[in-house]
């Protein structure tokens, strides 16, 4: 099963427009914080990697841990941009990273 998620998020950012312009957008943070957890919600110290990701932030420690894997990079002058959509290459990305992390 646990093989099955990365692909299934990817899918679900890949579904039709139509079905997408009425569903909510799925943020950077959500999808790290979901991916996050797919990995088994791996302990980790949420010290702010990038400066505009709180501490306080439901995502702050899948970010931090997604960092730390190589998985994100950033937008640039140490910025995240946690609420803003996730592009589908942004997704496809990091799923990749993902999947090469896990020897795929």
């Amino acid at each position: 099963m646990r093989v099955f998620v990365p692909a299934l998020l990817l899918l679900l950012l890949l579904t039709l427009p139509t079905a997408r312009a009425q569903a909510a957008a799925v943020t950077r943070g959500s999808f790290l914080n979901a991916l996050w957890e797919h990995a088994g919600a791996v302990p980790y110290d949420a010290t702010p990697v990038f400066s505009d990701v709180e501490r306080e932030d439901p995502w702050a420690t899948a970010v931090g841990w997604a960092a730390a894997q190589g998985l994100v990079q950033g937008t640039g002058s140490g910025r995240f941009e946690p609420d803003r959509p996730i592009t589908r290459e942004e997704a496809a990305l990091v799923l990749c990273r993902w999947a090469q992390l896990q020897g795929r």
